[in-house]
């Protein structure tokens, strides 16, 4: 026989079951059996679901969709053989260590009744869920508290235990009750203020459970409108599980406040809790709670009595208190209706004043078209001259080179003159030294007339001419 009964519900979560299945198998206590029970998905989960072949799965299907705990009650009926029952659903994770330390908490401390985790929310794709203003965000963290200490922690705030999170006794659910069906969104949470009115429960101090937090709400729990009213209404009707209460000394374990109220063997229990409920008035639904039990207690003519006797109570005190409270929010719902008024009429001014600035928002408009034909007639202009401008720079490259060409050309006559004036400067030396050699000659010239006008050159003539004709031979010999 397996000590730990997975039971494990699946409705159209192809995506996750995978996973879900998964964690369950894959824990390191491995002394449990798992059933798997299917509410008619339309997906792939039941294809999923048989891909598996582990002695250790039981699968189930409804042929209707339930909406209900018909699969839960059949299992735990007949079905389930574990000591414990964990209860997982197929779009959430367990950790390796889950069941193992939990089942270690049970079998040590036979008081405790069920074993919760804390938890790791997760986003649709299985990464840490960061939206630090969503309900689930840290709504699970919480410490241990006496079982007193849970069931006033329900009356005033609510349900803060995650149900994929348990491992909780068979016998629970035998001395408790299973699941009620008529509660769709709060089913666990009634199920967890019956268990705390008999036995302790303990949260382990770790992340054990992945509970995943859907995108738009989609969670069975998601908030959403319909589950907002549903909601309401299932919290309003799970508190007559405070009339379970018989001993005064509990109901003053769990409210201190109602001890003022005690009155040896005339104490009436009921009286001091819808006392208590008025008093501490934590939810509009909880002042109707505590009116609509002190209104039960007058019509009976016996506990009117004994209220009028004790309490100093009577019908007179009821039509007070219902007078004073308003669990239906009629003064809340009528201030609104003046602050809509009111805001209607801000709304009618602003809309005057809309008016008037899209009239002023016409006139600019125009304004501004008239604008727009300017600027498209002045980009018209600029394109022209764009293109003028195009050509004038086209111009002034071609004047740039022609600037270029000149001084290249400049540099050349620069250097032409040099050397002009260098080849003058030469001709006016070589015309003095022609100037000079012009007179030499002159003088010889006239050296020559002179001389050849003496007589000693006109005697001596015959022997040049014979000194010139032996020189001649003596070249002519030579020669040879």
């Amino acid at each position: 026989m397996p000590k730990v009964t997975v039971f494990l519900t699946s409705f159209n979560h192809s995506k996750y079951i995978r996973e879900a299945i998964e964690s369950a198998l894959n824990q390191s206590f491995t002394d449990f059996e798992l059933i798997i029970w299917d509410d008619a998905s339309t997906d792939e989960s039941w294809s999923i679901i048989n891909e598996y072949d582990d002695p250790r799965i039981c699968a189930f299907r409804n042929e209707e969709n339930t909406l209900g705990t018909v699969g839960f009650d059949q299992m735990l009926a007949g079905i389930a053989k574990g000591e414990y029952i964990a209860i997982h659903h197929s779009d959430d994770i367990w950790e390796i260590e889950k069941l193992a330390k939990q089942v270690d908490i049970l079998q040590s401390q036979p008081s405790i009744g069920a074993v919760f985790t804390l938890v790791q929310p997760i986003d649709e794709d299985g990464a840490h869920f960061s939206l630090k203003d969503n309900f689930y965000y840290n709504v699970f963290d919480q410490a241990n508290r006496t079982r007193h200490e849970w069931l006033r922690f329900f009356f005033t705030r609510g349900n803060a235990l995650c149900h994929p999170s348990v491992l909780i006794r068979k016998i629970c659910y035998q001395e408790c009750g299973s699941y009620r069906s008529e509660f769709a969104q709060l089913g666990d949470f009634d199920m967890w203020i019956r268990l705390c009115s008999k036995f302790d429960i303990h949260i382990l101090q770790e992340k054990l459970t992945k509970f995943r937090i859907r995108d738009d709400n989609a969670n069975v729990s998601g908030d959403r409108p319909v589950v907002q009213l549903r909601s309401y209404y299932e919290y309003y009707k799970l508190l007559d599980n405070y009339l379970e209460i018989h001993s005064f000394e509990e109901l003053k374990n769990i409210f201190p406040e109602a001890n003022k109220y005690y009155r040896r063997e005339h104490t009436n229990i009921n009286f001091a809790l819808a006392m208590v409920a008025l008093e501490l008035k934590p939810f509009k639904f909880t002042e109707l709670f505590g009116l609509n039990l002190l209104q039960n207690l007058i019509v009976s003519p016996n506990q009117a009595a004994e209220l009028k006797k004790h309490y100093l109570f009577d019908y007179k005190n009821l039509i007070d208190l219902t007078g004073n409270y308003d669990p239906f929010n009629i003064t809340a719902v009528s201030n609104r209706d003046g602050q809509i008024n009111s805001l209607n009429q801000a709304v009618a001014e602003r809309d005057g004043q809309i008016t008037s600035l899209s009239q002023a928002i016409a006139g600019r408009d125009g304004q501004i078209t008239s604008l727009n034909q300017a600027v498209a007639e002045r980009d018209g202009q600029i394109t022209s001259l764009s293109h003028l401008s195009r050509d004038v720079a086209e111009r002034d490259g071609q004047i740039t080179s022609l600037n270029q060409a000149v001084a290249e050309r400049d540099g050349q006559i620069t250097s032409l003159s040099q050397a002009l004036a260098e080849r003058d400067g030469q001709i006016t030396s070589l015309s003095q030294a022609i100037a000079e050699l012009d007179g030499q000659i002159t003088s010889l010239n006239q050296a020559i007339a002179e001389r050849d006008g003496s007589t000693s050159w006109q005697i001596t003539k015959p022997l040049r001419w014979c000194g010139s004709q032996v020189m001649r031979v003596k070249l002519l010999l030579k020669a040879r």
